[in-house]
């Protein structure tokens, strides 16, 4: 593909699938190579094609790879749908969806879909992994278990989702073009990418996954939907997981576009990314002097860096809040993911909370726990 350009081969990084029970994979390889690139003219971080890639994430889809908190009725996974349906409600001017005809791509178990049909809509949802859609079943919902396909549909629609699907997605130009010739006169594509921006400004290596292929921003968003020919009506940073929601229209942008040389750009990320990891690396052979023991918080962001990294594993120890990780293993890394009262039992003596997000919650929380009195915490912020 002549927009893409290579900037920086990482080596082998962990193929992350989601957790395991063991600190191997099955079906894919534990590690494999990772490029990074720039599209040059969207301006997005990328990942280089390799032949290989394409085959195993088929067969990691197929087998129901997990990364993030999925929409669910569960204290966590609802908030995550909360917050994506009053953006779609905030983008569609009403919370009366009575008649309005959506579209979801990569509905998962069903459970956004749920919810819509809850409030009116007409909903459909193509879904290719092998979980079931228990949520969209229970609704008397249909879900065609394939990848989305214009020629599988027959209608159009006024609305159509995808939350954390188009990263996933090779090129997204042609997935939102054929997307477009769905939409009914005045639809619109309504949608949710991780916001890599605040990880990009930083150097921060823990976007990187080998599922993802565009690592989007807000400016990047802009242009991709110029050269689709659709029309932004509004980018909104999520107040959940850390998503940039976009709502557009076709017809022709009028928003500014930027002048900036997306190969500097991508290499200043890499600078940045490289000076951290050499961070990351000072600190923890200093956490870990004389025996000590380093414990990281939200372990899935650490996860690239041991591969960079010397580390001596018997000083090192995963911890998480999520109960459905505990005893997890993140492959190949040989730690399992421990509970935060495992860490009050048999505290370590540094602690760094790798999330940008809530780690300065985190870490007020645990500072206020006497158990944890001798333990040093710092967020990943603090570092870099």
């Amino acid at each position: 593909m002549k927009h893409l350009h290579a900037i920086w081969e990482l080596g082998d990084l962990p193929f992350h699938v989601g957790v395991r029970d063991s600190s191997k994979n099955t079906g894919v390889p534990d590690t494999f190579p990772f490029t990074l690139g720039v599209d040059r003219e969207l301006g997005s971080l990328v990942q280089m094609p390799h032949p290989d890639l394409g085959g195993l994430l088929d067969q990691a889809y197929v087998e129901g790879s997990q990364i993030g908190t999925p929409m669910s009725d569960s204290p966590s996974g609802r908030p995550v749908a909360d917050d994506f349906i009053a953006f779609i409600c905030e983008a569609l001017g009403t919370e009366d969806l009575d008649g309005i005809r959506i579209l979801e791509v990569g509905c998962g178990k069903g459970y956004l879909m749920s919810r819509l049909a809850e409030m009116g809509a007409t909903v459909l949802g193509f879904e290719p992994g092998h979980s079931s859609p228990i949520y969209a079943k229970k609704a008397g919902l249909t879900v065609l278990k394939e990848p989305f396909r214009r020629s599988a549909v027959d209608e159009q629609f006024d609305v159509i989702l995808h939350y954390g699907v188009l990263e996933h997605v090779e090129d997204p130009r042609p997935f939102l073009l054929e997307q477009a010739e769905v939409l009914s006169p005045g639809g619109r594509i309504v949608f949710a990418v991780p916001n890599c921006a605040p990880a990009i400004e930083c150097g921060d290596l823990s976007i990187i996954v080998h599922e993802h292929w565009s690592y989007f921003t807000e400016e990047s968003l802009r242009s991709l939907a110029t050269h689709c020919g659709f029309r932004v009506e509004q980018i909104q940073r999520g107040k959940a997981a850390g998503a940039l929601y976009t709502s557009m229209t076709p017809g022709e942008d009028t928003a500014p576009t930027t002048d900036s040389d997306p190969v500097a750009f991508a290499e200043a990320y890499a600078d940045r990314a490289r000076a951290g990891v050499n961070t990351m690396r000072e600190y923890v052979a200093n956490a870990t002097l004389d025996g000590g023991k380093l414990g990281v918080f939200c372990a899935a962001r650490f996860i690239n860096y041991p591969g960079l990294l010397e580390l001596d594993w018997d000083r090192i120890r995963f911890f998480d809040d999520d109960a459905a990780l505990e005893n997890k293993f993140y492959p190949p890394l040989p730690a399992p993911v421990l509970s935060r009262d495992t860490l009050l039992q048999d505290p370590v003596d540094h602690l760094l909370i790798m999330s940008r997000t809530f780690g300065p919650t985190l870490a007020e929380q645990l500072r206020a726990r006497p158990e944890l009195s001798g333990c040093t915490i710092l967020t990943i912020a603090d570092l870099f």
